[in-house]
């Protein structure tokens, strides 16, 4: 587990997802990465029913981390918990309802280059494509601020014209903050909430 970044990838003007993902996947191999599996980061959204206020909590279930759900609270509150979390909602459900269509995930290949690890995946909500979001994780560093010019001097290498954005996350951390998987997961909590604002 290193240092994460993810972001939104823009696909070019006249090309649709899947051509942007190829060309992205093409740059990836440029720089020397070898495809190494797939991954698939999912975010189930639950409602709290019995209040005046509809709170929600995110459940991120991520391959990287099979055995881990990462549960946060509209309020900001985090848990990392086991995949029992879903069951246990299930027996609450007088209190948390599951949102219907509420299912985001965003599915794709995975590369290793180095000491980098590069994935690339296209987001969906149900039948509908809402768009791309590539991460880059360099494993040797657990501090963010240490790390971050490398990520984006690599995010630069690959992207030509595009612009990194960086994490509001990972801006606010501080030197001495150790990253976790959770981090990774509220990026992803981010952009999700992000894409599911958009209209189709």
């Amino acid at each position: 587990m290193g240092v994460s970044c993810v972001m939104q990838w823009n696909a070019e003007d006249g090309k649709n997802v899947q051509q942007s993902i190829e060309d992205l996947q093409r740059s990836f191999e440029k720089v020397g990465a070898s495809k190494s599996g797939v991954f698939c980061v999912e975010c189930d959204t639950y409602q709290f029913i019995n209040g005046k206020a509809g709170k929600l909590l995110n459940i991120i279930k991520n391959t990287e981390y099979p055995l881990s759900r990462f549960a946060h609270f509209e309020d900001g509150s985090n848990v990392t918990t086991d995949g029992m979390i879903t069951n246990f909602l299930a027996k609450l459900r007088q209190f948390w309802q599951q949102r219907k269509a509420a299912r985001i995930e965003c599915r794709g290949n995975r590369y290793v280059l180095s000491d980098f690890i590069l994935k690339v995946g296209v987001v969906t909500q149900g039948a509908n494509t809402r768009g791309i979001l590539m991460e880059i994780e360099y494993t040797p560093c657990v501090y963010a601020k240490e790390c971050l010019g490398l990520l984006t001097e690599l995010f630069q290498s690959i992207s030509g014209a595009q612009v990194l954005t960086e994490s509001k996350l990972l801006q606010q951390m501080k030197p001495s903050d150790v990253y976790t998987a959770e981090h990774t997961a509220l990026q992803y909590i981010e952009l999700f909430n992000n894409f599911r604002k958009m209209s189709v």
